[in-house]
């Protein structure tokens, strides 16, 4: 199968693969050393029950939304709008949130 698959289609797996290994071992560093070990299992699971809800709702409500817009434009437009406040977010915790919260643990 990967002789007669496109290269760019392999390397983006390659990618994705390499992106997903590195952020389970991120996930679970950054959990710990920002919630500490004690409550890590906790904190943990939460993190993972909300991100396996996205993961299961996220095809279905593209799945409705290309329906009922009759393209993917919309559903895609909302995605990348999610990604971009996800991002400023992120963005905005790691500069000042991040260093409140060392000082105070």
């Amino acid at each position: 199968v990967l002789a007669t698959a496109h290269p760019v289609a392999i390397a983006s797996a390659l990618v994705f693969g390499a992106a997903n290994g590195l952020m389970t071992l991120e996930r679970a560093v950054v959990i710990a050393d920002v919630f500490g070990t004690e409550r890590y299992g906790a904190v943990s699971g939460r993190v993972a029950t909300v991100a396996n809800a996205a993961r299961a709702a996220a095809p279905l409500a593209v799945g409705l939304l290309k329906t009922m817009a009759a393209s993917y434009a919309i559903p895609f437009l909302g995605l990348a709008v999610l990604t971009a406040v996800a991002g400023a977010m992120a963005w905005a915790w790691a500069r000042d949130g991040f260093a409140a919260q060392k000082t105070t643990v």
